[in-house]
């Protein structure tokens, strides 16, 4: 079954131009913490659907700092903007061949296409009450890409970084 990870970007600054904002330290080291917890749950990241947001990009090659191997990275700034519902005609998308996807995007969408999309007899379902801090990154496994719509994720387990 292929495994799907969507995961909020790490700490931002404030800035007045919201797409150019980069990460703080303290950002780039949430999202190179996440790198060693994402690669003992999944290995190799097949294919990263990326918002094409400095923050966004920023926490992705902080990932891959860590230690956590990816394949094709495809940055968009369809997802800068998505809503949930734009993140599963993404998803749709994804050629079958791909084994393990993360989607590294915004809030509320995250939040909200990870609440949507898994199953609530999930194992880590009841964890999603605890909201969606920066970094976190929600793991589980779908049926198949091209079908995949609301209850179609078996989430497994959401990681937050230590705080």
């Amino acid at each position: 079954m292929p495994q799907l990870i969507l995961m909020r970007h790490a700490k931002a600054a404030n800035g007045s131009r919201d797409f150019k904002r980069p990460l703080t330290r303290s950002g780039r080291e949430e999202a190179f913490s996440q790198a060693s917890p994402l690669t003992d749950r999944v290995g190799r990241i097949d294919l990263v659907l990326v918002s094409a947001a400095e923050r966004t990009l920023q926490t992705l090659e902080a990932l891959k700092s860590g230690g956590l191997e990816v394949g094709e990275a495809l940055p968009s700034e369809d997802l800068y903007g998505a809503g949930w519902h734009e993140v599963v005609e993404m998803l749709r998308e994804v050629p079958a061949t791909a084994g393990t996807v993360l989607v590294v995007g915004h809030e509320p969408t995250m939040s909200a296409a990870t609440g949507l999309l898994a199953a609530e007899d999930s194992p880590a379902y009841g964890q999603l009450q605890f909201g969606f801090p920066t970094a976190t990154a929600a793991l589980g496994r779908v049926e198949e890409w091209a079908g995949l719509d609301e209850g179609g994720l078996y989430l497994s387990e959401i990681l937050r970084v230590a705080r």
